[in-house]
């Protein structure tokens, strides 16, 4: 009598194989989705009909006074609520230029986020990056110039981490490069003027308020009378001054603006406000201040 032979044990070790073969596959997938999130390689949008489009810019300078405290807030506006796709990823989207030089990374750190309020709009943060410590350390946050240039990375615009909210298919388009000035903080009100004039033999002359000091290390330019010369103002130090102690910010302020403008201006602080003066008669001059910060050109 022949003996029957089970085949049982070898079924039971094939299906072992089938359920360890399963398991190896779903572990190469969850590595392969964790490896592309750490290296920004999120799954990507396109750029559709309804992808949400660039509409404006605004950039605010916040500090509270000290080197950690220092930020400069910029937000992108679309025309449509947009969601993002893995922060490090969509940071990538972006070509961030500093005075026409990549951002100094040991310095500056940037963060990406959509606006709590408006979900319209992308908030790109910059601060001061771990470690840099001030003018004493190897790294600080300087903005020099404040020249600051954003634009998509990719040649058609396309921002494939920046997605249509609700739409993970459509992303955003950024089709044009937006170049802007860094706010220092700086704020002046002008409190009046008096034009030249040959016909009165009036010298022309006015008197501004400073509102606000600076609190971002970066330039602040003043233009002395529209579309005339600019006058470049450094913020080494702006943490020597808050808003309590305006009136020695508009008497330093003064003393800059004196040194620049040289002798043939009269530059005069008093309290918390400033009276510049040209000594030379100039018909129709107009002499009204004003601090060049914002969009340059979109």
């Amino acid at each position: 009598m022949m003996k029957q032979i089970s085949h049982e044990p070898r079924r039971h070790q094939a299906l072992l194989y089938i359920i360890k073969c399963f398991f190896l596959i779903l572990l190469v997938v969850l590595q392969t989705t964790v490896i592309m999130a750490f290296f920004g390689c999120a799954p990507a949008g396109t750029i559709k009909d309804a992808s949400p489009r660039y509409v404006a810019a605004q950039i605010a300078a916040a500090g509270d006074g000290s080197e950690s405290g220092q930020k400069v807030e910029l937000r992108l506006r679309f025309n449509a609520p947009v969601a993002i796709n893995a922060a490090d990823a969509a940071l990538g989207d972006f070509k961030i230029t500093l005075n026409n030089k990549e951002l100094d990374k040991d310095a500056i750190r940037v963060e990406l986020e959509v606006d709590s309020l408006d979900a319209t709009t992308l908030l790109v943060t910059f601060m001061p990056a771990k470690g840099a410590g001030g003018p004493s350390s190897a790294h600080y946050f300087a903005l020099y110039d404040g020249a600051l240039s954003i634009a998509a990375s990719n040649a058609d615009g396309a921002l494939p981490h920046v997605l249509l909210a609700g739409d993970s298919s459509a992303c955003a388009i950024l089709s044009n490069v937006v170049s802007l000035q860094v706010p220092s903080g700086l704020r002046i009100l002008n409190q009046g003027e008096i034009n030249g004039s040959e016909a009165n033999n009036t010298l022309a002359s006015c008197v501004f308020r400073v509102m606000a000091v600076p609190n971002v290390r970066v330039m602040a330019f003043i233009e002395l009378s529209p579309g005339g010369e600019r006058i470049k103002l450094h913020n080494h130090e702006f943490y020597n001054y808050t808003d309590t102690n305006r009136d020695e910010f508009a008497s330093m302020l003064a003393e800059e603006i004196k040194t620049l403008l040289g002798d043939e201006y009269l530059v005069v602080p008093s309290a918390d406000s400033v009276t510049i003066a040209h000594n030379k008669l100039v018909d129709e001059e107009v002499l009204l201040p004003r601090v060049i910060e914002g969009t340059t050109g979109d």
